[in-house]
């Protein structure tokens, strides 16, 4: 116990409190300017749901960082804590360059010392999952050709992180049948495949076996 006590002592050190609050101001911005690209209606169509189809798209972006930039900002790494600050400012840029809206400003909030990062956890998520949910449906529902397997993973990927409030990574190599993989990193793993183009969860064990529709879990 004394070990484990002067491990954590260590690891916090390493943390500045200017690095932590810049951490945390920039998931307030980042979520306020979320919310605008939700609210924006073009003729790109639905903002949110187009910055999130297209950065998926284009592939430029790791799925854990995917993760953190939609789904679950508030799981980070204290130590590496500017890498999770610069997925921050990637989302906003991302946003800002597609839709052309400004990177918004957002009051002193007492150096953000008060912020609940599990609050702004889910309220992101309130916005992401009904764009993922919209982009997957219309994936399906149109049968959109240039959609790989491997896309439709990393989508699946982040609904299930919104979906269970924790980080799930997806495969990223093709598999047979349209098998995609996810997991958890702690044992929790979910497979999904297509069967005739259609979705379904099947057994971790057996991925013949047919558990849920996809689209019913949407």
């Amino acid at each position: 116990m004394k070990l484990f006590c002067v491990l954590i002592s260590i690891f916090f050190i390493n943390v500045s409190a200017d690095d932590l609050m810049d951490f945390m101001e920039q998931v307030v911005i980042t979520n306020k300017h979320i919310r605008e690209a939700y609210n924006f209606n073009g003729l790109k169509g639905y903002g949110l749901e187009y910055v999130i189809k297209t950065i998926v798209f284009e592939d430029d972006y790791w799925i854990d960082q995917l993760n953190c930039m939609i789904a679950v900002p508030e799981i980070v790494d204290l130590g590496n804590i500017q890498e999770y600050t610069n997925y921050q400012l990637s989302m906003q840029r991302e946003i800002k360059n597609r839709l052309q809206i400004p990177v918004p400003q957002v009051p002193d909030q007492g150096n953000f010392r008060t912020i609940n990062l599990t609050g702004l956890g889910k309220a992101r998520r309130t916005l992401t999952s009904d764009a993922l949910r919209n982009i997957i449906r219309l994936i399906f529902a149109e049968n959109q050709q240039n959609v790989t397997s491997r896309l439709i993973c990393r989508f699946i990927g982040l609904f299930t992180s919104i979906k269970y409030e924790k980080l799930f990574t997806s495969t990223d190599e093709v598999l047979p049948d349209g098998l995609c993989i996810i997991s958890d990193g702690a044992n929790h793993v979910l497979k999904y495949r297509s069967f005739d183009g259609i979705y379904w969860q099947v057994e971790v064990n057996d991925v013949d076996y047919k558990v849920c529709l996809l689209w019913t879990q949407l």
